[in-house]
């Protein structure tokens, strides 16, 4: 993932996980179980996978809000860390300074 557009990414794959769990509930609801062919699903009940589907949609919602918010604060450290840079101080400057004031 490239860093300039990593936010788009992160939404794009969780699009992209929501658009899989429509696939896979309509395919249960339609009866159309060859479209779940070596998946956990195929041995599953109804009742069984559309519990997956919800746990896994309820997982995948607080990923997303937890990736984003890892970006956000990564980016906001880099930033807080660019804007109040210190150079080096050691203890013997800061005492020459004392000794001045």
């Amino acid at each position: 993932m490239s860093s300039s557009n990593i936010l788009d990414e992160i939404w794009q794959s969780y699009q992209t996980t929501l658009d899989c769990f429509k696939v896979t509930d309509r395919s249960i609801t339609k009866k159309e179980y060859h479209l779940l062919n070596r998946t956990d699903f195929i041995s599953a009940s109804t009742e069984t996978a559309g519990k997956l589907i919800n746990l896994s949609r309820s997982n995948a919602d607080d990923y997303i809000i937890l990736s984003l918010w890892t970006v956000f604060e990564r980016r906001l450290f880099e930033y807080l860390k660019n804007e109040t840079y210190i150079p080096h101080i050691t203890k013997r400057s800061l005492a020459i300074n004392h000794i001045n004031a």
